[in-house]
């Protein structure tokens, strides 16, 4: 057995993947709580979403600085999700 594997299983490694593992669930139990109140169509919208929060996590964990065109898009993405709800609030 290659035994380079085996010192990849240590305790922050196993905390690390423990926290991941909780951290998707809730992802998944707030997403399909969503899916349950609103059409697949709206919800799905918002999956853009995720590139703005790994692009907060990527400036506060990860010390990264955000370029212009990262700026701009997250702006443009957070703009179409508030766009998008409104169109549902109204249909509504």
């Amino acid at each position: 057995m290659n035994k380079s594997i085996l010192n990849q299983f240590n305790f922050n490694s196993l905390t690390s993947a423990l926290y991941l593992g909780l951290f998707l669930s809730a992802i998944s139990f707030c997403w399909f709580s969503s899916i349950k109140k609103l059409s697949v169509s709206v919800a799905s919208s918002f999956l853009p979403f995720t590139a703005v929060v790994s692009l907060l996590g990527s400036v506060f964990f990860l010390k990264e600085t955000i370029s212009i065109q990262q700026f701009a898009g997250s702006f443009f993405i957070i703009g179409g999700m508030i766009w998008q709800a409104n169109l549902h609030v109204r249909k509504a």
